[in-house]
C-alpha cells in the first residue's frame, strides 16, 4: 500500500519540535513530554499522533505518552462587518494571501486543503471541486461545490500557476498563518482571530442562512453529526415549530384508577 506523503503543516509540527538531530527511534519519553511542554491540548494530540505514525511506520514500538482532554471547541467567528474591515488590510499585506482567505469563506475548506489544491481536482464548468482521501482529516474524499464567490476566485486565479490554484513562482504561498496575516489581523483590531476561524465563520454564516446541520456536516466534511452540533445555536428558528407545540400542563389525579394525568391548558 502506497503511503500518502505528510502535508505542509505535518512538516511544519516536526520543525516546531526541535528534536535533536542525533535523536534515534524510539524517542524516550521524556524527550517528547519536554518537547510537548507548554502546547496547547490539540496541539499536543496531533502532534503526539505524528510522532506515533512515525514509529509504527519504521514498526518501532512508540513512547507511551497519553493524550490530553480537549477542551470545548472554539466557536469565534466574523461578522459581515469584521470581514469588510479585515480584507482590504489583508489584501494590502498579501493578494495572494486575500484570495486564498475569501476561498475560504466561500467553501469552508481547511487551510492545508486551500493551500495545496490543483487545478487537476477543479472543474469550472461543472463548478465542482473535490479532495481526496488522503487530503482530509477524517480520511474520506469529499466534493466541494462552487458557488459564485468560490468560482469568481478561481477564474481570477487561472493561468498564474500551472498546477496549483493558489500557487506563485515568484512568491509561494506554503502557510496561511504567516506574518502578513497576523499583521493584517492586528490592524484590523480582531484580536485573537486565527486562520482556522475563517471556517468557523463559514459554518456559522451557513446556519444562520438556513443551512440544516446535517448539510453542513457534509459540505465541511465532519464524519459525524455531533461534530456541527457547536453551530446549532446560532440557528434555533428550525425548532419554532416545535416549541410552539408547548403548552402549559396539569396533574390531575384519578382516585378510580389510583393514576395521575397530564391535561394540557387551553392558550387563550
Amino acid at each position: 500500500m502506497q503511503r500518502a506523503e505528510r502535508g505542509t503543516p505535518d512538516r511544519y509540527r516536526l520543525k516546531a519540535l526541535r528534536i535533536p538531530l542525533e535523536a534515534t527511534l524510539p524517542l524516550p519519553e521524556s524527550l517528547v513530554e519536554s518537547c510537548l511542554r507548554g502546547t496547547s491540548a490539540g496541539s499536543h494530540n496531533r502532534t503526539l499522533a505524528l510522532i506515533v505514525a512515525i514509529h509504527n511506520t519504521v514498526r518501532i514500538k512508540p513512547p507511551e505518552i497519553e493524550r490530553r482532554k480537549m477542551p470545548p471547541g472554539r466557536t469565534r467567528w466574523l461578522t459581515a462587518e469584521e470581514w469588510k474591515r479585515l480584507e482590504p488590510k489583508l489584501a494590502a499585506a498579501s493578494p495572494l494571501l486575500v484570495q486564498a482567505a475569501a476561498f475560504t469563506l466561500a467553501t469552508g475548506l481547511r487551510a492545508n486543503n486551500v493551500l495545496e489544491l490543483r487545478w487537476s481536482q477543479v472543474d469550472l464548468r461543472r463548478r465542482v471541486a473535490w479532495l481526496e482521501a488522503a487530503q482530509t482529516k477524517g480520511m474520506e474524499a469529499i466534493g466541494v461545490p462552487l458557488n459564485n464567490a468560490a468560482s469568481a476566485i478561481l477564474e481570477a486565479r487561472r493561468g498564474i500557476d500551472g498546477t496549483w490554484v493558489f500557487g506563485n513562482p515568484r512568491r509561494p504561498l506554503t502557510k496561511a498563518s504567516n506574518r502578513a496575516w497576523y499583521a493584517a489581523v492586528k490592524a484590523a483590531k480582531l484580536r485573537g482571530f486565527r486562520w482556522h476561524d475563517l471556517r468557523h465563520t463559514w459554518a456559522s454564516w451557513a446556519v444562520m442562512s438556513g443551512v440544516r446541520l446535517e448539510e453542513l456536516q457534509r459540505l465541511g466534511g465532519w464524519k459525524t453529526l455531533a461534530m456541527v452540533q457547536r453551530y446549532a445555536h446560532l440557528a434555533p428558528e428550525h425548532l419554532a415549530e416545535v416549541a410552539a407545540k408547548i403548552r402549559p400542563v396539569s396533574l390531575r389525579y384519578n382516585a378510580q384508577k389510583r393514576s395521575w394525568r397530564c391535561t394540557k391548558t387551553p392558550t387563550k
